[in-house]
């Protein structure tokens, strides 16, 4: 895999391009912090393997913070379901995983899953409000979206917050 590791500058992005929905023609994050953008990363890692990019999903982006922790970041700008959830986590997973030579068990002490939507496109019960709300204080596991089993499974954490959560409390402080 030569060829990923060599080019690995070209993954390099701003938050507000890996979070941009080109169907709505707008972006979740207006900030331009430089992260990875991991659909690049997934398509490379793909043709490294002679597979096409549909082969696997990705998160949108991975950063860290300074503490070593390490934020993979799914964006949604709209609809979505538990399985496109999971496949995307879980995708990301195994080729972060790869890519690093790294075993379950270590990158699950760091790695972290946010799943990051938009309140005014995705429309959420009070009973949904509510595991969120109970989820960010830190009482339990974000139970929606099947993030629950995947948390202390393959991340440390995984949970979802706003985009407005997103931008004023998490993104200045996740980067390369």
């Amino acid at each position: 895999m030569a060829t990923f590791v060599e080019s690995e500058l070209h993954y390099y992005d701003t938050w507000r391009n890996c979070s941009l929905d080109t169907f709505h023609s707008e972006s979740m994050v207006e900030d331009d912090r430089v992260v990875v953008n991991f659909d690049k990363v997934k398509t490379a890692y793909l043709n490294d393997l002679g597979k096409s990019e549909e082969s696997a999903s990705s998160v949108d982006a991975l950063g860290k913070d300074e503490d070593g922790n390490i934020y993979m970041v799914e964006f949604k700008n709209g609809d979505f379901t538990e399985t496109d959830i999971r496949r995307k986590a879980v995708d990301s997973f195994l080729i972060f995983c790869d890519i690093r030579h790294s075993t379950i068990k270590k990158a699950r002490e760091k790695l972290h899953f946010i799943l990051v939507y938009n309140p005014n496109r995705v429309k959420l019960n009070h009973a949904q409000q509510r595991a969120i709300g109970m989820a960010r204080l830190g009482r339990q596991p974000c139970s929606l979206y099947g993030l629950d089993k995947l948390e202390g499974f393959m991340f440390a954490k995984a949970y979802m917050m706003s985009a407005d959560d997103f931008n004023s409390k998490l993104v200045h402080r996740i980067t390369l």
